[in-house]
């Protein structure tokens, strides 16, 4: 089986309803899933833990009652290295996977290649801005910041739908000196979770 079967049998499996309109997980991965089963993933099941979950680091991160988020290594058809990732579970459910994608335009299209042939074209938001940078001496080019996501959701009965993001997001500004120019940061990242509920409009009249 090649690269590009996997990638279809892990991403593309078993929509809820007919009218699927975006993945539900990553192959034997899926949201709602109990974490001793995450854990208990199997080798030859094509998505797997390649190490045990540890406790999610970040110094911005407030847990919500009854949530718990874990940083993984998470092996998948895109990498033939386990891939950095971040799985949040809500009262001992998976609610949120997300992965990063690293600097591979190349992953980014194939997934969304994949994603689409399936469920159908994304939504886009598209927030891309260019900058123009000028100097003495008359150098002068353009720089490009913001993000690209391809947006897609999984409605389900009685619950709240699944939505999927394949996020390209760059970051770029004009150096204050030539000298010191650090170059673009990029993060190219995929995350599958439960949509957040849409906070309804309050009529101000």
């Amino acid at each position: 089986m090649n690269l590009r079967q996997l990638c279809t049998l892990a991403l593309l499996i078993a929509p809820l309803t007919s009218f699927a309109k975006g993945p539900v997980g990553i192959g034997q991965l899926e949201i709602g899933m109990p974490r001793a089963a995450v854990e208990g993933l199997r080798v030859d099941g094509g998505v797997h833990l390649s190490s045990p979950l540890t406790p999610y680091q970040n110094k911005y991160y407030e847990p919500k009652p009854g949530e718990d988020r874990f940083d993984a290594m998470l092996m998948t058809p895109f990498s033939k290295e386990p891939l950095k990732s971040v799985l949040t579970f809500s009262d001992g459910n998976l609610k949120s996977i997300y992965i990063d994608l690293g600097d591979s335009s190349r992953i980014v299209d194939q997934v969304k290649e994949l994603i689409t042939a399936k469920y159908g074209e994304p939504k886009i938001e598209n927030s891309m801005k260019e900058e123009q940078c000028i100097y003495k001496g008359g150098a002068n080019f353009k720089v490009s910041s913001g993000s690209i996501r391809n947006l897609w959701s999984q409605d389900r009965a009685n619950a709240e739908p699944i939505s999927t993001s394949l996020s390209d997001t760059i970051i770029d500004t004009c150096p204050s000196n030539l000298r010191y120019a650090m170059g673009a940061i990029k993060s190219r990242s995929l995350t599958i979770g439960v949509a957040q509920p849409v906070k309804p409009v309050v009529n101000p009249f």
